[in-house]
């Protein structure tokens, strides 16, 4: 917190707040943000699934992954049958 030293009778008030630049917002919604997610997710598993077949790990069933955003999985969706 910023203030000033006591007894500067010129001052009365604090300074005004200082300016925070924020981050950039990449995702524009939070089903873009649950798909982007999803995405990396999906890309991390299949990297674990190669290490694990690489080191004589195998497993016959398929991985699942679990999404609460409709719509993100609506545009998960989309992305793998336009593809």
């Amino acid at each position: 917190m910023l203030a000033w030293p006591r007894g500067d009778a010129k001052r009365e008030k604090l300074p005004p707040p200082l300016r925070i630049e924020k981050e950039h917002v990449w995702a524009r919604s939070s089903a873009e943000s649950e798909y982007r997610s999803l995405a990396h997710t999906a890309s991390e598993l299949v990297w674990l699934r190669s290490l694990l077949t690489e080191l004589s790990l195998f497993s016959r069933q398929p991985s699942t992954i679990w999404c609460d955003n409709v719509s993100a999985a609506s545009l998960a969706l989309a992305q793998a049958l336009s593809s």
